[in-house]
C-alpha cells in the first residue's frame, strides 16, 4: 500500500512538473518581464516590411517568366489656387518577348490626341538602349558587359565586368541567417547592460484604428549614460563580428564599387560618441495583446519618437524628428543682420508616417511626409498600389505635393496606372544592330562625351520647345 502510495505520488509530481513546463512554454505564465519585453519586441522584426509591397515581387516573378504587355497613364497637374491649373499626360506601352528575350518600351508626351514627343527603350541580352526621333535616328546604348574596361575609361577602379540589377534592388534586404546572427550577437550586450528591475509591466487600454485592445504593457527606461555604453559596446563588438562586418563591406562596394575600411570608420564613430554627452532617456513601450505585439512606441526625449502598430491587415510606423534651427548658420561675423527675419524661426517637429494594408489581391503602401507637422496643409503624400489578378496587374502610383505660397495653396500631382497583362504571342520587337545603335563602350571617353552632351543638349530643346505649346513654359528654366 505504501510503495503504490509512493508511486502515485511520484506520478502526480510528474505530471505537475510536466504541466508547470508546459505552461513555462506555451504562455507567459512564470516569464519575467524582462523576458517577456525581449520576447515581444523581437516580434517587430517585421518592420522593414512596412515599405515593402508584396504583389510587387510577384509582378517581378511574373515578369521575369512570361511575355507580356502592358499599357499605361501617367498624368501631372499642376493648381494653383482654386482658378489656375496645368495638365499634361503621357501614354506608355511595353511589352516582352520570353522567347527572344526582348523588351521594348515607350512613353510619348500627349497634347490631346497628337503625339508631341516620344522616347524609346529597347533591352535585349547585354545591351539598354534609348531612342529619341526628334534628336537622333538611332538608339543610344551601353553593353553590361566588359564594364570594367569601361569604367578605366571614364577613371573608375573596382568596376565589375557586369552589373546585376537584381543584387541592387535587394541591397538592403537581410537573409534570415544575417538576422538571426545580428539579434544572437547584439541583443544580449543590451541585455547585459540593463537591470532586470527596469523592465515594468502595465495593463492598459489602447485604440488603433478606433478599435479598444486590452494589452499588457511592458516598459524600460535607459539613461543617456546606459545608452552611450551600450552604442560604444556594440560596436566595439562589430570590429571583431567578421561575418557582419563582411556583409556591410559587400552592400557598400555594391554602390562605390571600392571595398572601404569599415574599422577606421567604427574607431571614429566611437570616438565621436565618447565625447557626447547624451542628455536624454530612451523609453520603449511594448503593448500585447493575445500574444502579439501590437504596438511599440520608442523615444528619445523629444528629439525621437516612433509608434509602430500591428494589425492583422493594416501596419502603421509612425516617426516624430525634432528639427532644430540653427541661427548660427544665417550669421557672419563681419554682417549684421536683422533678427527680426529669424524671431518666428522656432524648433519643429517632421512627421512621417508609413502604411501598408493588404486586401485580398491588393497591396496598399502609403507615406506621408509633413516637414512641419504645424503646418499640415504642406505635405507629401506618396500612394502605391498593386492589385494582382489571374494573369494580370493593375498597378496606380500617385504622388501629390501640397505647400502654400503666398497664401495660395498649390499642388502638384503626379498619378500613373498601367495593366500589364500576360500574353502568349507578343508582336516582334526591333532587331538592334550596328546600323541602329551608338553603343558607348566602343568608343573612347571623349568622343562619346562629346556625343552624349550634344544628343542631351538637343534633347532638353526639343522637350522644352514641345512643353511650351501645351502651356508649361516655366519648364525654360532647365536651359
Amino acid at each position: 500500500m505504501k510503495k503504490k502510495i509512493i508511486i502515485i505520488s511520484s506520478s502526480i509530481i510528474i505530471v505537475a512538473i510536466l504541466i508547470v513546463i508546459t505552461l513555462y512554454f506555451t504562455t507567459d505564465l512564470f516569464k519575467s518581464n524582462e523576458k517577456l519585453f525581449w520576447k515581444y519586441f523581437l516580434q517587430i522584426e517585421d518592420i522593414s516590411d512596412v515599405i515593402s509591397n508584396d504583389k510587387l515581387n510577384l509582378e517581378k516573378e511574373f515578369k521575369k517568366s512570361n511575355s507580356y504587355i502592358s499599357n499605361g497613364n501617367l498624368s501631372f497637374n499642376y493648381a494653383k489656387g482654386e482658378d489656375s491649373s496645368k495638365e499634361f499626360k503621357i501614354e506608355t506601352t511595353s511589352k516582352y518577348d520570353i522567347n527572344s528575350n526582348k523588351t521594348y518600351a515607350d512613353a510619348i508626351l500627349k497634347n490631346g490626341e497628337l503625339d508631341l514627343f516620344k522616347i524609346s527603350y529597347i533591352n535585349y541580352d547585354d545591351i539598354y538602349a534609348i531612342k529619341c526621333d526628334e534628336v537622333y535616328e538611332r538608339y543610344i546604348g551601353i553593353k553590361n558587359s566588359n564594364l570594367t574596361e569601361l569604367g578605366k575609361k571614364y577613371g573608375f577602379e573596382n568596376v565589375p565586368d557586369t552589373i546585376n540589377i537584381n543584387e541592387y534592388e535587394n541591397l538592403l534586404k537581410l537573409s534570415e541567417e544575417e538576422k538571426t546572427h545580428i539579434l544572437n550577437t547584439y541583443i544580449p550586450i543590451i541585455m547585459e547592460n540593463i537591470d532586470s528591475k527596469q523592465y515594468k509591466k502595465e495593463t492598459e487600454t489602447i485604440e488603433i484604428n478606433n478599435i479598444r485592445y486590452e494589452t499588457n504593457t511592458y516598459k524600460i527606461e535607459i539613461s543617456g549614460d546606459t545608452l552611450k555604453i551600450i552604442l560604444i559596446n556594440c560596436l566595439n563588438k562589430l570590429k571583431e563580428d567578421q561575418q557582419l562586418l563582411s556583409i556591410i563591406n559587400e552592400k557598400i562596394s555594391k554602390v562605390t564599387f571600392n571595398n572601404l575600411d569599415i574599422t577606421n570608420k567604427i574607431d571614429d564613430l566611437i570616438k565621436e560618441i565618447e565625447q557626447y554627452n547624451i542628455n536624454e532617456t530612451l523609453n520603449i513601450e511594448i503593448y500585447e495583446s493575445n500574444g502579439k505585439n501590437i504596438r511599440t512606441k520608442v523615444s528619445l526625449g523629444t528629439k525621437l519618437n516612433i509608434t509602430y502598430d500591428r494589425l492583422n491587415n493594416k501596419n502603421t510606423l509612425t516617426m516624430d524628428f525634432e528639427q532644430k534651427n540653427n541661427i548660427q548658420e544665417f550669421m557672419n561675423a563681419n554682417e549684421i543682420i536683422d533678427l527680426t527675419e529669424l524671431e518666428n524661426d522656432t524648433d519643429f517637429t517632421t512627421r512621417i508616417i508609413i502604411t501598408k494594408e493588404v486586401q485580398n489581391n491588393l497591396t496598399i503602401n502609403n507615406i506621408q511626409i509633413i516637414p512641419d507637422i504645424n503646418k499640415n496643409n504642406e505635405n507629401i503624400d506618396i500612394l502605391v498600389q498593386i492589385e494582382s489578378k489571374d494573369d494580370n496587374f493593375n498597378n496606380l502610383y500617385d504622388i501629390k505635393i501640397n505647400k502654400n505660397e503666398n497664401e495660395k495653396q498649390e499642388q502638384i500631382t503626379i498619378t500613373y496606372n498601367n495593366e500589364i497583362i500576360k500574353e502568349n504571342q507578343v508582336e516582334n520587337i526591333e532587331e538592334i544592330n550596328n546600323e541602329n545603335l551608338i553603343l558607348a563602350n566602343n568608343y573612347q571617353k571623349e568622343q562619346f562625351e562629346l556625343f552624349i552632351q550634344g544628343w542631351s543638349q538637343i534633347f532638353v530643346d526639343k522637350l522644352i520647345e514641345k512643353m511650351s505649346i501645351i502651356g508649361f513654359d516655366e519648364i525654360s528654366q532647365w536651359r
